[in-house]
């Protein structure tokens, strides 16, 4: 395979490009008398915004006529004066290289000079009010044709807009943006698109939300509405959060929105009409996101073996089929889009742990599709792609966002680039991505799993540098709050009977620690809803009030062993299964086994027996504290104090025993010689039958 010519950079020094504005500044007015530095920040005192452009594309050869409308307003304290607006452009110039309008973008926007258009009347206004007021605000149409503009001959982006003068002498602000003119088509560029579908989590419990926001997107012209919408256009692909997926299944059975008193949600027919359009959209050209989007760089940096395992494993295919509400979601290839485009090496290693297909990543150098030795194809996303850069302000307007779309896709055309891959997450672009597409003849979209048939040259090192939006990041108190909530998860799904009432600890782990948590999202106390029920829900499980523990406070032991109740009740409306665990002060000299196999209704109360075991006398004690099956404590410590003090009895009587045996056994023994000896006196025939003659009884007892 024949590689395509390599990308340019994406980014340049910054002192380069401020080196070459100087540059530029001061070659313009190097003959002049010295200007005040003020003429690079003038002051927009009448703002100008931009709300159409029209024709979007130009025809150089054409009598196309250019149409700017907007609205004008007075920002300053003071009246505006004789208000005139002009229609104005740069005649020296069509962009049509990224690296011109970086320099652009670094000049003021008193640069390029350009000219405004005085010999058509359609290009100034007449019938402004004399006198406009602070806040006041008039509209304005004004228009040219090509000719009329004087634009240079050929293919590139011409630079236009509208200058505001007051009393016909003083420019009181200024707007610009980008128009493509078109003179020989360049050769189509590949347009990827990947509508991404997610929103912030918002269930609380089954049938539960927070508020209703995601019932709200879903409806016709919500932001989930509009990008599923732009999901089903020919050529785009589409990847969706399983999250998502489930939440909106949720709502569609019928929901609560919770507040003092719960209420009905509104939503559930949206909901409904949500997922069967989600359903039609064509398997070959979808994705799924990694459950919950959670913030992937801050998980990587924040290296706890705990949170990077839970995270990998909530996105297991095996564990997402077992979600009934998923569907074929589940089965869907893995893509994952680091939010705000940015990876560094430890990002990256975490998120092949997870086995994707695709990672779409901004700023990777080299060609438009990397491939990761042994990993996953890495896409390089144009980050910019939704971000004008010319000002002043406002320069992101809705009409200025969809002219820096076709300006860029056809600056990668006219400098023959692979393929421009953009991501689509908000409605706002989903619906300036659509009127882009309008007349940009010089584009050619392509699904995402065809332009990866056609990777370039692999990728042999790891992505290094910062990583991007590290300010934004979750903080490292976040990233362990949502290890601790994962442990209270698992220890509540261990400690029920029927598990199913709890949440998957790893899926909760990965929503904990979602991009939309993250510092300057839309919604800083969303996290907060989301986490304070769930954390009630632990605590009421955990915290030794629902499921009590009782241990006498003294027990006395009169053996080596010995037993003591254990009584443990069970508050809550749900049955649960516990053991107690016992730790001794001193193991060496006092021991207490577990109590395991401890199931409980809903509020019984069971006693059981401990059986602590001594090997020394005293007083020792022991803490009590109830635990799940698998050993996870929780719960109040309880301490018992045991004493043994008749450990060493049993030995007592044993020697006594002998030594009274010892004794008896002598005493029988010289009574049996005694009447031995006696016997032999008394028998005359002994001495005749040349018998010896018997030992005293002393000499016998020494034998």
């Amino acid at each position: 395979m024949t590689a395509p010519p390599p990308r340019r950079p994406r980014l340049r020094g910054v002192v380069t490009r401020c080196a070459v504005a100087l540059a530029l500044l001061a070659a313009l007015l190097g003959a002049l008398p010295a200007a005040p530095a003020a003429v690079a920040a003038e002051p927009q005192e009448v703002s100008l915004r931009l709300e159409a452009v029209t024709p979007g594309v130009l025809d150089a050869a054409g009598d196309t006529t250019l149409t700017l409308r907007g609205t004008a307003t007075n920002t300053r304290e003071t009246p505006v004066r004789n208000l005139q607006l002009m229609l104005w452009r740069d005649q020296g110039t069509l962009y049509t290289a990224e690296d011109q309008l970086t320099d652009l973008a670094l000049a003021p926007a008193t640069l390029p000079v350009g000219a405004r258009v005085f010999e058509v009347e359609t290009a100034y206004t007449t019938d402004l009010p004399p006198v406009l007021e602070p806040g006041q605000s008039v509209p304005f149409e004004l228009s040219a044709t090509v000719d009329q503009l004087g634009l240079p001959a050929g293919t590139g982006a011409a630079l236009v807009g509208v200058h505001a003068r007051e009393n016909g002498s003083q420019t009181v602000g200024r707007v610009r943006t980008l128009v493509p003119v078109v003179g020989t088509d360049p050769d189509p560029v590949d347009l990827v698109s990947v509508v991404q579908l997610d929103a912030a989590p918002s269930r609380l419990a089954p049938d539960l939300f927070a508020d209703d926001g995601l019932g709200s997107d879903l409806t016709e012209g919500g932001r989930l509405d509009t990008l599923l919408t732009s999901a089903s256009r020919e050529g785009v692909s589409w990847a969706v959060d399983p999250l998502l997926v489930a939440e909106v299944a949720d709502l569609a059975d019928g929901y609560r929105v919770a507040g003092d008193e719960a209420r009905p949600g509104e939503h559930a027919e949206a909901a409904r009409r949500w997922l069967s359009r989600l359903e039609a959209l064509p398997a070959e050209t979808g994705y799924r996101l990694p459950w919950g989007t959670p913030d992937l760089l801050a998980v990587a940096s924040h290296d706890d073996a705990a949170l990077t395992d839970a995270v990998v494993a909530a996105q297991r295919p095996d564990a997402l089929a077992a979600t009934e509400q998923l569907g074929r979601v589940a089965e869907l290839p893995l893509l994952v889009i680091p939010v705000g485009g940015g990876l560094d090496a430890e990002g990256l290693a975490l998120v092949e742990r997870m086995d994707p297909a695709v990672v779409l990543v901004s700023g990777a150098e080299g060609s438009a599709v990397l491939e990761h030795e042994d990993g996953a194809a890495l896409g390089d996303v144009d980050a910019a792609a939704f971000t004008p850069t010319i000002g002043p302000e406002p320069l992101d307007t809705p009409p200025q966002v969809v002219q820096h779309l076709r300006t860029r896709t056809l600056m990668a055309a006219l400098q023959g680039e692979q393929a421009v891959v953009r991501v689509v997450d908000t409605a706002d672009r989903a619906r300036a991505e659509e009127q882009a597409d309008a007349g940009a003849e010089w584009q050619r979209r392509v699904p995402l799993q065809e332009w990866l048939t056609t990777l370039a040259d692999p990728l042999t090192d790891q992505l290094t540098g910062p990583a991007a939006g590290a300010a934004d990041q979750l903080a490292p108190d976040v990233l362990a709050d949502a290890v601790r909530l994962r442990s209270a998860t698992v220890a509540a799904a261990e400690l029920l009977v029927d598990p199913t009432v709890t949440e998957d600890a790893d899926r909760v782990t990965s929503t904990a620690v979602s991009s939309w948590w993250r510092a300057g999202a839309a919604d800083q106390a969303g996290r907060q809803r989301w986490i304070a029920p769930r954390r009630a829900f632990l605590d009421s499980l955990l915290d030794g009030e629902a499921i009590a523990l009782s241990v006498p406070d003294d027990v006395e032991m009169s053996a080596r062993s010995g037993s003591f109740p254990v009584t443990v009740t069970n508050r809550l409306e749900r049955a649960v299964r516990v053991q107690v665990l016992f730790t001794s002060e001193n193991a060496q000299r006092l021991t207490v086994p577990p109590v395991t196999g401890i199931e409980l209704a809903p509020g019984q109360t069971v006693t059981t027996t401990a059986s602590p075991r001594a090997r020394v006398n005293g007083a020792l004690t022991a803490r009590a504290q109830l635990a799940t099956p698998s050993g996870r404590a929780f719960g109040e410590i309880e301490d018992v104090r045991i004493r043994a003090t008749q450990v060493g009895r049993a030995g007592w009587v044993i020697v006594i025993a002998s030594g009274i045996v010892l004794v008896g056994g002598t005493v029988l023994r010289v009574r049996q010689v005694r009447a031995s000896q006696r016997a032999a006196t008394t028998d005359p025939g002994n001495a005749e039958r040349g018998g010896d003659v018997p030992q005293s009884a002393e000499e016998e007892t020494r034998r």
